[in-house]
Order: structure tokens, then C-alpha cells, then sequence
């Protein structure tokens, strides 16, 4: 027997009741040069290595869309609101799941502390150049 005469199925028919086809999906192998490079489940994606290349880049993608609108309204809202914002926004998409960054590389873990450095010195209304420490 090969590893490729292996079905594996997800099954997400509640416990209990009878099996229903079409809530069945067949599950392929996920491997980095094959057609899926990685599947996502419960919001994270997964790839061959656990790596998390592509839900780091994913996730960054989400803050900076965020950011994007904190930006807008810096200036028409106090740092209390703009915290809350944060909060909301950014801070909720960094915790969910955040065990899972324990495999991440270091790159990738760098990648979401400077967007969170971003969000910051958005926060604050500091120049984009500015030391976030003081910020923090």
C-alpha cells in the first residue's frame, strides 16, 4: 500500500447523526510545489512544515487593511478610542490561535511585530521613524 492510495476525508457531520455526503471533503496531500501548498482550518492556514508562511502573510495582510483605516481616522479620534480600535482590529486577529506561532520562524514572527510596531506608532501619532518603545 502507497501513501497515495490513502483517502482521507473530513467529515463535519454532527456526532450522532447519519453521515451526510456533502458534508464530506476529501483531504489531499499538502506539500509546498504541489497544487495546494497549504489548507485552512478554523481560520489557520497549514502548511507541509508548519512553517506558517502563508498565515503570517495572511494575517498581516488583514492588519494592514485595518491600519489602513485607523490611519483614516487618527485624527478625529482620541488615543482612548484609537486604543479601543486597536484592540478590535489588530490585537484580536495577533491572539487568535496564538500558540501556534511557537513553530513560526523568526522571520515570520518579525514581519507581524512590525506591523504591530506600526499600529503603535499610528496609535500615538508618531512619525513613522520614531523608537516604539517609549510608545509601548
Amino acid at each position: 500500500m502507497h501513501a497515495n492510495d490513502c483517502n482521507i476525508v473530513y467529515n463535519s457531520t454532527e456526532i450522532g447523526l447519519p453521515n451526510n455526503p456533502n458534508l464530506m471533503f476529501p483531504i489531499q496531500r499538502i506539500y509546498n510545489n504541489g497544487p495546494e501548498d497549504s489548507f485552512k482550518l478554523l481560520g489557520v492556514y497549514f502548511d507541509e512544515f508548519l512553517s506558517f508562511d502563508k498565515h503570517i502573510s495572511h494575517l498581516c495582510s488583514k492588519i494592514s487593511k485595518s491600519l489602513y483605516c485607523i490611519n483614516r481616522i487618527k485624527n478625529f479620534l482620541d488615543l482612548d478610542s484609537l486604543k479601543k480600535l486597536y484592540f478590535a482590529m489588530v490585537h484580536s486577529h495577533i491572539a487568535y490561535c496564538i500558540n501556534i506561532y511557537g513553530c513560526a520562524t523568526q522571520t515570520n514572527m518579525l514581519k507581524i511585530i512590525l506591523k504591530q510596531k506600526q499600529a503603535i506608532r499610528t496609535i500615538c501619532k508618531a512619525n513613522y521613524r520614531d523608537h516604539t518603545a517609549p510608545l509601548f
